[in-house]
């Protein structure tokens, strides 16, 4: 309803905030920053943190952040102190949305390739000449050996994917943009373009099954809103449960 041309709200007032910092990064304009702040909002750290500091968090027992420049993560100690730098490998730049460390000392990266194909093989009126964007994940052991690599092409069907236009020159298929070891250690990955979760096999790389988008082996119960759209930071909660923020795009 409304009162004198506003909405009615509710205020709800939290005085009991969760006791532990919140690790930030800032996004716009320059000055970026990183920052470290307090459950009052107060800062405890921050500086100016230019091309870096994409992803600022807590990852096992160190802090983690991207090196835009490069193309690479930074790992720091509890001291902020860097002690190591990750990078992708077989030719291919780290992307920025997520990195997991492992508790062994492995750690997961995604990165992007593309190729060129056919596409008029696959969909009608697809591009001859046609050029694919696709996810790849790559696990590296605490020796910084990749011992396993996801390619999305290998083991998905572009076909598949109606809810894109898959007639364009120059297709983005997937935006990869958070990795979860899951509670029976295989991996799930959200792919925003087509709001879904994948559930890769960190064995074989088959996917195991997919919650939402046009593979949907789902249904979600008693949703007015007909699912999840353009969803960021699947995680897999102690109790069972997967959350993940519902962009609600159209």
């Amino acid at each position: 309803g409304q009162n004198n041309g506003y909405h009615n709200y509710e205020i709800t007032i939290n005085q009991n905030p969760f006791g532990s910092n919140l690790f930030i990064h800032t996004m716009g304009d320059q000055p970026r920053y990183i920052a470290i702040i307090d459950s009052q909002l107060s800062p405890s750290w921050f500086i100016n943190s230019g091309e870096f500091g994409l992803d600022f968090k807590v990852n096992q027992n160190y802090l983690t952040f991207f090196n835009k420049s490069n193309q690479n993560w930074i790992v720091l100690n509890d001291k902020m102190k860097e002690v190591d730098t990750l990078n992708c490998v077989n030719g291919y730049k780290a992307d920025y949305h997520d990195i997991q460390l492992l508790q062994n000392g492995g750690y997961i990266l995604q990165a992007y390739d593309s190729i060129n194909v056919n596409m008029s093989e696959i969909v009608s009126g697809g591009n001859p000449n046609a050029i694919v964007i696709y996810l790849i994940i790559q696990e590296f052991d605490q020796n910084k050996n990749l011992i396993f690599e996801w390619n999305a092409w290998d083991h998905l069907n572009i076909a598949d994917y109606t809810n894109l236009d898959l007639t364009r020159l120059r297709l983005t298929w997937m935006h990869g943009n958070s990795i979860e070891v899951d509670q029976d250690f295989h991996l799930l990955v959200s792919n925003r373009r087509s709001s879904e979760i994948l559930k890769i096999d960190r064995n074989t790389g088959d996917v195991l099954w997919y919650l939402g988008g046009p593979n949907n082996d789902f249904t979600i119960n008693n949703d007015s809103f007909n699912g999840f759209n353009k969803q960021h930071d699947v995680r897999r909660l102690s109790n069972g449960n997967i959350l993940l923020f519902d962009n609600g795009n159209e």
